[in-house]
């Protein structure tokens, strides 16, 4: 498992920390669940692709930046 960043809905430059599982690539699907899901922009069962960044801290994190297309992980 790991744990991805995915973007709030009010805020998306806030950023909630959730746990995912690796499909391939840069494709992740999301399995853990935020205390209100509403409040993010992806949900538990999306599949996003994830892009690695060095935090200002200097750890390397995965961003959550989009819904992968369906056809991307079949």
């Amino acid at each position: 498992m790991f744990e991805i960043l995915v973007p709030l809905v009010q805020d998306p430059n806030d950023w909630q920390p959730l746990e995912a599982v690796h499909l391939r690539g840069r494709l992740y699907r999301i399995i853990g669940s935020a205390a209100d899901p509403q409040e993010t922009r992806f949900i538990a069962g999306d599949v996003v692709e994830c892009e690695s960044e060095t935090a200002e801290n200097g750890k390397r994190v995965l961003r959550a930046r989009r819904l992968a297309p369906a056809a991307r992980f079949y």
